[in-house]
């Protein structure tokens, strides 16, 4: 297993370690059966939000998102569900090939008017070890036997909606903040920050994001601020670094390639973006992660 991997599920080329034995791709989710090699302190992640199930026997997994304090040493179980979010970095440990059981669900899915999941929620739902949830267990055995039934679209796109739904039931029910005066209407919320998060590439102005929620430039500008506490630019400019922190952890990307993924219009207008915001320049950022 490459020591840092960032994986996308949809891509026909997955890094080295991780070995495709049955998978189905379609446009929002991939759900398969895949084999990992063992792998000492890797830095994973992967720009869907991921669950994984354990198909093999009992192993000792070193567990430590890398933006909590303490790594955790855990008994690893056949049917144990680990879950990652979106673009979460989490360094793992493990000793011999294992084999699991994955669903990975795209942002775009999680947040589209079939889900209707909001950014806010994948941005504070935690990475969990072990999710001990009988529905979402249940919901996944539906997934297994789609896949090896080779199940229509329509039935495993139906069963990936009902997952997303129960993940929301767990880390999303606390009542959103009342509505702000002048500020933007939940709905309003939702759309605009779903935009932003699947449109990091583009040139994202305050007019486009002005058109997607049907208002002038400036009535969004002071609704945004007094709803979120921060401008449209500075959200897009928060979300763009944590898009680049993640990318940078994948050593097949070099920094031009992540500068285009992330809209910049060369790669030293993203250097200097990046080292404004951090101090230090992404060669650098991850020289010093690795």
């Amino acid at each position: 297993m490459d020591a840092h991997s960032f994986i996308d599920f949809q891509s026909d080329r997955l890094p080295r370690g991780i070995q495709s034995l049955h998978r189905i791709r379609h446009d929002g989710y991939v759900i398969g059966r895949y084999l990992l090699d063992e792998c000492a302190d890797a830095k994973l992640g992967s720009p869907q939000l991921t669950l994984i199930q354990h198909d093999g026997p009992p192993f000792t997994l070193r567990w430590h998102p890398v933006d909590q304090v303490s790594a955790i040493r855990h008994r690893a179980k056949p049917g144990q569900i680990h879950l990652t979010p979106p673009e979460r970095i989490i360094q793992v440990s493990w000793s011999g090939r294992q084999p699991v059981f994955i669903v990975a669900l795209d942002v775009g899915f999680i947040t589209g008017p079939a889900c209707e999941g909001t950014v806010e929620i994948l941005d504070s739902m935690p990475a969990q070890l072990d999710i001990q949830d009988m529905r979402t267990g249940y919901i996944l055995e539906i997934l297994k036997e789609g896949l090896e039934q080779s199940a229509s679209a329509g039935t495993l796109t139906l069963a990936c909606v009902l997952l997303v739904g129960r993940l929301l039931e767990i880390f999303g029910s606390k009542p959103g903040p009342p509505a702000v005066n002048g500020g933007l209407g939940v709905s309003r919320q939702r759309r605009v920050l779903s935009y932003i998060a699947a449109h990091l590439q583009n040139d994202l102005t305050l007019e486009r994001l002005a058109a997607e929620v049907d208002l002038s430039p400036d009535h969004l500008g002071r609704a945004f601020r007094a709803s979120l506490g921060v401008s449209p630019l500075r959200c897009i400019a928060q979300r763009r670094l944590q898009r680049a922190k993640a990318l940078l952890l994948d050593p097949c990307l070099s920094i031009t390639d992540i500068a285009m993924a992330l809209g910049f219009a060369t790669p030293s207008h993203f250097t200097s973006n990046f080292h404004k915001a951090t101090g230090t320049t992404p060669s650098q950022w991850r020289r010093d992660r690795r």
